[in-house]
């Protein structure tokens, strides 16, 4: 599990998306896709690692702001939406630069919006993808023991599985996709 507080703040430079975005038009022998986006299996992995730390940089502001005590992130959450993030935007016109991520915590009955964030916020928003994260559910015994032994620092642990839900902004009626990860 990864905690929030074990990482240095990142600072998200746009030198990621600027490399991407720049290499996006060019015509070297390996050609674009049907939705004009260059294939690049390198750029690709710049693209989900860039989105992956946006995830993690937003799940790590709202820590401060809505979660008393420590917040536990799964090492490979962030990494899993964002490869499932790309695969959502390969049809979409202007790729994962048109996407714009809201990230969602659901427990129990209620949902709280922890940010909301654009991939490249230099291009027109075409579709949005709301992720949704949940808590684990702690079991009475283990959680009362862990917050004698631990001072009582609260302490929220995220669940390995997430819903996206895909709504496109370009069309009249809306088109919604909805995909489970975990």
């Amino acid at each position: 599990m990864l905690d929030v507080q074990d990482f240095p703040r990142l600072h998200l430079s746009r030198n990621i998306i600027e490399s991407v975005r720049n290499n996006i038009n060019v015509i070297d022998g390996r050609g674009l896709d049907h939705c004009g986006n260059h294939e690049d299996g390198d750029q690709d992995t710049k693209m989900a690692q860039f989105v992956s730390h946006l995830i993690f940089h937003t799940l790590r502001k709202a820590k401060d702001k809505y979660f008393n005590g420590k917040l536990l992130i799964p090492s490979n959450l962030p990494d899993h939406v964002a490869r499932d993030v790309l695969l959502m935007a390969r049809e979409e016109p202007c790729g994962v630069r048109g996407c714009s991520l809201d990230i969602v915590y659901e427990d129990g009955e209620s949902c709280r919006r922890l940010g909301r964030v654009a991939v490249d916020p230099d291009t027109v928003t075409t579709f949005e993808i709301t992720v949704v994260v949940g808590r684990v559910s702690p079991k009475w015994f283990l959680t009362k023991m862990q917050s004698v032994l631990r001072n009582s620092v609260e302490q929220t642990v995220l669940k390995s599985s997430y819903k996206l839900v895909k709504n496109k902004l370009y069309r009249r009626n809306g088109s919604v996709c909805i995909k489970e990860g975990s």
